[in-house]
């Protein structure tokens, strides 16, 4: 999926006759579907230019250690598959793309990509959407068909690993990264709002078992938190510890996640998980970017599904639920980034 935004001062504080709105989409919709080309290529200049941008980004990964480790984690689980590769790329592939293959990959982008437009702001809907469609850049756009990703309620059954891979890595540093990768296996119904509630009682939140069993009472991590890869349908967990802490912190953590098997958490850390995902969905809906991905995501998973239902289906998410999903739960990977 490709990004293009731009922000914009609202009308109200412009001055008089000034359409800041307009100028700026035409802006964007300019830089998307009218670039600049030479011999109807696009320019090579900059084509040099960002590749030495993108080796530095590539290069810079290893500057924050949490998320090198936990890149790492994810091209272990899945290096025979696209989702395992670095989303930057590798440097080594980068000085063979040829200005022939971009301007090939953009006209077959604009020709066939699915194509959304979202504004957020004080706007005239109606005004806005004909002032789009009747946008010269935008009526020459061919036509296509919409596709979309896999809908959630309709997942496939994950294969078993037969055993977990462990994977140690070395690099001078002081503190150790520990990432476990998580593969859920369950087909149950409502099945994104109890992973939902799974990672957040597992450890999304500062009331979470690993937050507070782990970190605050044993005093194993810096950091400990999990997250969810929903599409993926895994669930990460992240911790900075120290490096002679490697298996206590392990044991420790294996049993976060028997103790939820087990059901051996308490109400109020189940009602505790619940509060911190409907908050962070309610903080999400206050701020316009935020917003405009929550609703960019519901738009390409092809779900009609309104934010209040979203909060109705973690609203019905029952303890046996959890437990019945933390069954089907087993470890992938462990990665560990020592010295």
């Amino acid at each position: 999926m490709h990004e293009y935004y731009i922000d914009s001062l609202d009308n109200e504080y412009a001055l008089d006759n000034e359409n800041i709105l307009e100028e700026n989409l035409n802006m964007l919709l300019d830089v998307v579907f009218n670039p600049i080309l030479k011999d109807g290529k696009l320019n090579e200049e900059f084509l040099n230019i960002e590749k030495d941008n993108l080796k530095i980004l590539i290069n810079s990964k290893k500057d924050d250690k949490d998320s090198y480790a936990y890149n790492n984690c994810i091209s272990c689980m899945y290096h025979e598959e696209g989702f395992g590769l670095y989303k930057y790329g590798y440097e080594e592939d980068v000085d063979s793309i040829t200005i022939d293959e971009i301007t090939d990959y953009y006209y077959w982008f604009i020709d066939n990509a699915k194509i959304d437009i979202f504004v957020s702001g004080k706007i005239n809907e109606e005004y806005l959407e004909n002032y789009i469609r009747n946008n010269e850049l935008i009526k020459k756009l061919k036509g296509r068909k919409e596709t979309y990703v896999s809908s959630d309620d309709t997942v496939d059954t994950k294969e078993s690993v037969d055993s977990e891979k462990v994977i140690f890595e070395s690099m001078d540093i002081t503190q150790g990264k520990l990432v476990i990768g998580l593969d859920i296996h369950s087909v149950q119904p409502n099945l994104r709002a109890i992973e939902l509630m799974y990672n957040s009682l597992l450890g999304e939140s500062a009331s979470s078992l690993l937050f507070q069993n782990v970190r605050e009472k044993a005093s194993l991590a810096y950091t400990a938190k999990s997250n969810l890869v929903a599409v993926k349908r895994n669930v990460f967990i992240r911790c900075g510890i120290n490096i002679e802490d490697y298996d206590e912190a392990l044991k420790l953590i294996r049993e976060q996640l028997e103790i939820i098997k087990n059901g051996a958490f308490s109400d109020d850390e189940f009602d505790d998980a619940k509060m911190s995902i409907i908050s962070g969905l309610d903080i999400l809906m206050e701020e316009q970017t935020s917003e405009i991905l929550y609703f960019i995501a519901r738009e390409y998973s092809d779900k009609d599904k309104k934010f209040e239902e979203y909060i109705s289906d973690i609203m019905k998410v029952t303890r046996e639920d959890v437990i019945e999903l933390a069954k089907t739960v087993n470890i992938n990977t462990i990665y560990f980034l020592k010295n």
